[in-house]
């Protein structure tokens, strides 16, 4: 559990500052966003928004994190969070979820929502 935290606060502190390479190593190559687009297409999403380099506030709070059941045997995780997010483009206060793998010692983010 103590890797998947760390892993959240690392991945918070990448999108805050803008670090784009750090931001999108939390990611697994196999990610999914709900509209079904894929890694690439997410990235070079994230790319163009990080270009603006904005001052974000980020927020995470009432984290719940669980196992996910799964046929493949593999360390899945459903984290449901709350999120404040504020930027001089978007301010967002909502529900964050994030399915994660646990593989080799690492976070990988499947998908997000």
């Amino acid at each position: 559990m103590a890797l998947i935290l760390s892993s959240i606060y690392k991945w918070k502190d990448a999108w805050k500052t803008s670090n784009i390479n750090e931001y999108l190593s939390f990611y697994s190559k196999e990610f999914k966003r709900a509209d079904r687009s894929d890694f690439n297409t997410f990235a070079n999403q994230k790319k163009q928004i990080f270009a603006k380099n904005e001052n974000k506030i980020i927020n995470l709070y009432n984290m719940d994190i669980s196992p996910y059941p799964n046929s493949l045997g593999k360390k899945i995780y459903r984290a449901v969070m709350d999120e404040e997010y504020y930027s001089p483009s978007v301010k967002f206060v909502g529900k964050k979820e994030l399915f994660l793998e646990v593989a080799n010692n690492k976070v990988q983010i499947l998908t997000e929502d």
